[in-house]
């Protein structure tokens, strides 16, 4: 039997099954945007650091989800390749680098092929969910919803013991988000899984920037010798700003 068309769900346990599934639709790879202090960490640590729940942007959904999914260590990820300069300024930033390379204040997101993911999803045990968006507002009698750039409008209440963790308020739709979950907030990566990511610099930086920024760092001795950078097709388009 196929598997309904998002548009065509229309019960709790449905969206939830339909978002148990968050790779099905994804072609090549997925997105994290993060600073290069903290790739620096991953490739000098060989770990990956998930957020506290507790630590969710959204308000809304913090008020919405259970006890139990609030224990919970999660990586947000990005489903689409297009840029956002929404999210460069929600999680990275836009600013200039200061003087000096600051490797916390220079933004870039990791680009992570979607089989490379299934494999260390599988290899650590790890759940992978997406998103949906709808109104998590007090008062709010109808519940349309969207995914991706999906929508549904079958009125779908979203019952928190069912959909913990799998909805946000549709202010973050741009976000397009899709979550790996954790019980544990440190879950280790192979080689293999470091070797494919590609970081691709903020619109504010270049590689050479960016490069230039590691070499003064030793400290984190030559884990800056194995990242690979990509260049981003806005490179440092608003350096001249």
């Amino acid at each position: 039997m196929a598997a309904k068309a998002f548009r065509d769900l229309s019960t709790a346990e449905e969206l939830r099954d339909y978002l148990d599934r968050p790779l099905d639709h994804v072609r090549g790879s997925v997105f994290h945007y993060t600073s290069l202090e903290a790739v620096l960490c991953i490739y000098s640590q060989r770990t990956l650091r998930f957020s506290s729940f507790e630590r969710t942007n959204d308000r809304a959904e913090a008020a919405f989800v259970s006890e139990e999914t609030k224990k919970k260590h999660y990586l947000c990820l990005m489903r689409t390749m297009e840029e956002s300069y929404a999210m460069w300024a929600m999680y990275g930033t836009l600013s200039r680098p200061r003087e000096g390379h600051e490797l916390r204040d220079m933004s870039v997101k990791l680009e992570i092929p979607v089989p490379a993911l299934k494999t260390f999803a599988e290899e650590q045990g790890l759940r992978m969910t997406g998103v949906a968006y709808t109104q998590l507002v007090r008062g709010a009698d109808r519940h349309s919803y969207c995914c991706q750039t999906c929508e549904n409008h079958r009125d779908i209440k979203p019952d928190p013991g069912i959909l913990s963790g799998y909805i946000k308020d549709v202010a973050w739709k741009y976000e397009r988000e899709m979550r790996v979950w954790s019980d544990r907030e440190a879950v280790p990566v192979s080689e293999g899984f470091l070797d494919s990511i590609r970081v691709i610099p903020s619109p504010v930086l270049t590689v050479d920037l960016c490069q230039s920024a590691l070499k003064d760092n030793a400290i984190y001795g030559d884990a800056g010798n194995l990242i690979r950078f990509t260049k981003n097709s806005y490179e440092g388009s608003y350096l001249a700003r």
